[in-house]
């Protein structure tokens, strides 16, 4: 794409450095038919002879209006004036010959001819202006030895022309501005720098992921970012993108971003505060774990999943809204020791195996309709939690969920259960009061109630009385354990 531009605007320039050097002939011309009078900007007549001297001097008058006609001798000598007027509207001739020297004009509108001649002289001069509008001549001419200006203007509007010559020689300008569309773009996979942050393609031309372990203090993380003229959406930040950055303080994460990486934040031991924006859909694998500086977390309504240990030994965090969330993870909140409420949104079923196991200040936890499993250990080891209510969704209780809760003193079941597995109660030594209100429970395993208060009560309804009494007899519990109906 540069070597087509750079002699695009070789073309360009040839044209209006011709131009120019007709007109200073004509002027000539007229100076010596009447003095002092004016020359106009219109050339429109024919010009059959052979321009062959040197053209020199400065031309800073405008060219402008129509330049239609055709050139077709030979332009052979050293055109090496400066070039500063405004070479617009049409230019639509032949233009061969030797150029050189300063074009800083503006050089716009329509430039559609053919320019079919050598061009093999030195092309060093500025070229400054805007090139504009649209470029659909042929040039098929050779283009060769040095093209060694400053080409920094504004490059739009449409190229379409057939550039089918030779371009060679040494190109060392620079080139800026903004550059027509169509040149490759990064791949999948590609990695490009911005502000020390790392982005990731993901999908050409628009998506990308990111990253930045030297990064420190507050960081932004853009729901767009602009890399070399292409606008991408920031929609992840990738696996272990800041895992271990310790001087990291807070993190605020744009409304673009989907998914944030497994590890993504692990060890970040100095992050304290986390904003996130309303587009992320998941939260992977240990993102945050063992951020122990971290207090608290908002989960926006978007968020669906947040996946196993994403928060494991965040033992500052106090609270924690999941609002939203669909299926939570293994271990998501373990060993949180300073989290001290949760409420379990409706849209999930399962609480899995250690999700809030080790919480020692939880003592307030809001199970909803819609919950129909208890995990594994879910609760175990929760020190605090001093009474309970399960929902009537709820039809398994599985084994050690709620283990080791040295506080819970009672705990009321709906009327769904029909599972309890071991030592689902085991060690709730001050379990006092167990309420059963489901007629539907048919299994209770070994030890579900060992060491359970030993005057304890399980209260169930009148109606399953007897067939209770016979299904809860040895499961642990001491011989001062009474069941009673409701």
């Amino acid at each position: 794409m540069r070597k087509r531009f750079l002699a695009f605007v070789l073309a360009v320039s040839i044209a209006a450095l011709n131009v120019s050097s007709l007109s200073m002939n004509v002027y000539a011309e007229e100076i010596e038919a009447a003095e002092q009078q004016e020359e106009t900007t219109s050339v429109s007549g024919e010009n059959p002879e052979e321009v062959s001297g040197d053209v020199s001097g400065n031309i800073s008058s405008n060219v402008s209006d129509n330049v239609s006609d055709n050139i077709s001798n030979d332009v052979s000598g050293n055109v090496s004036g400066n070039i500063s007027g405004n070479v617009s509207d049409n230019v639509s001739d032949n233009v061969s010959g030797n150029v050189s020297g300063n074009i800083s004009g503006n050089v716009s509108d329509n430039v559609s001819d053919n320019v079919s001649g050598n061009v093999s002289g030195n092309v060093s001069g500025n070229i400054s202006g805007n090139v504009s509008d649209n470029v659909s001549g042929n040039i098929s001419g050779n283009v060769s030895d040095n093209v060694s200006g400053n080409v920094s203007g504004n490059v739009s509007g449409n190229v379409s022309g057939n550039i089918s010559g030779n371009v060679s020689g040494n190109i060392s300008g620079n080139v800026s501005g903004n550059e027509p569309s169509g040149e490759a773009q990064p791949t999948k996979g590609t990695v490009l720098s911005l502000n020390n942050m790392e982005y990731t393609v993901k999908k050409q031309g628009k998506e990308v992921s990111c990253s930045g372990t030297e990064l420190s203090g507050a960081i932004e993380i853009p729901a767009t970012v602009s890399i070399n003229g292409i606008s991408y959406k920031v929609t992840g930040i990738a696996a272990s993108a800041f895992k271990n950055n310790t001087t990291v303080t807070s993190v605020s994460i744009g409304g673009n971003v989907e998914a944030i990486g497994k590890r993504a934040f692990s060890g970040c031991t100095g992050l304290t505060s986390v904003s996130i924006g309303a587009g992320l859909d998941w939260i992977g694998i240990s993102a945050f774990a063992n951020c122990t500086a971290l207090t608290g977390i908002t989960l926006p309504k978007t968020v669906t999943r947040v996946k196993a240990r994403a928060f494991i030994g965040c033992t500052q965090l106090s609270s924690a809204s999941i609002t939203g969330v669909q299926a939570l993870g293994t271990g998501v909140f373990r060993n949180c020791t300073a989290l001290a409420s949760v409420t379990i949104p409706k849209t999930v079923s399962l609480i899995p195996i250690n999700t809030f196991r080790g919480c020692k200040k939880l003592n307030n936890v809001s199970l909803q309709s819609g919950l129909t499993t208890i995990g594994r250990s879910a609760f175990a080891d929760c020190t605090t939690l001093s009474s309970l209510v399960i929902p009537n969704s709820v039809t398994l209780i599985k084994a050690n969920a709620f283990s080791g809760d040295t506080k819970l003193m009672t705990v009321s079941i709906g009327t769904g259960l029909q599972t309890i597995r071991k030592n689902a109660f085991q060690g709730c030594s001050k379990l006092s009061t167990i309420i059963i209100k489901s007629t539907k429970l048919t299994t209770v395993k070994l030890n579900a109630f060992l060491g359970i208060h030993p005057s304890a009560e399980i209260q169930v309804k009148a109606s399953k009385l007897a067939t209770y009494t016979r299904l809860l007899k040895g499961k642990g519990q001491g011989k001062g354990v009474s069941i009673v109906a409701i």
